[in-house]
């Protein structure tokens, strides 16, 4: 399987999207991802996924730009769980070489994973869950 690095829009969207979930997601045992500040927990995804890109090369693969930039923005549209869950499964398949999936952020992001899956079969079976997940979404910072 090829890996590649995703663009920083990209992992900062994600970051975003935890945060923004971090209620959520906050009983698992690798949560304390979520204590860190959205552009440290950006930077995290960014190393984990140059660290699998490397694996993948046997570290012959030098991708990683001399700096990561975090890309700020609103939370407008990461409320949708199928869009993260896309973009979520889009990272943790780039990530998924050698050792790295023994890394507890590699681990947290399953979790997270089967949590939004597990969002999104509630939400075909009970409406409501989409418009108090929402509700709850317009109410963040």
């Amino acid at each position: 399987m090829s890996s590649y690095m995703l663009e920083d829009d990209e992992l900062s969207i994600i970051a975003r999207a935890l945060n923004l979930r971090r209620d959520r997601l906050s009983w698992y045992d690798q949560a304390k991802f979520l204590d860190l500040d959205i552009d440290a927990l950006a930077l995290c995804l960014h190393d984990l996924n140059f660290r699998a890109v490397r694996e993948r090369y046997d570290g012959r693969h030098d991708v990683m730009p001399d700096v990561f930039r975090y890309e700020g923005g609103g939370f407008a549209g990461l409320d949708n769980d199928r869009k993260f869950y896309r973009e979520l499964s889009r990272l943790i398949y780039q990530c998924s070489e050698g050792d790295v999936v023994e890394d507890p952020l590699y681990v947290f992001l399953l979790n997270c994973k089967h949590e939004v899956a597990d969002q999104i079969i509630r939400a075909l079976d009970d409406p409501q869950v989409v418009t108090r997940k929402c509700v709850r979404a317009q109410v963040q910072p």
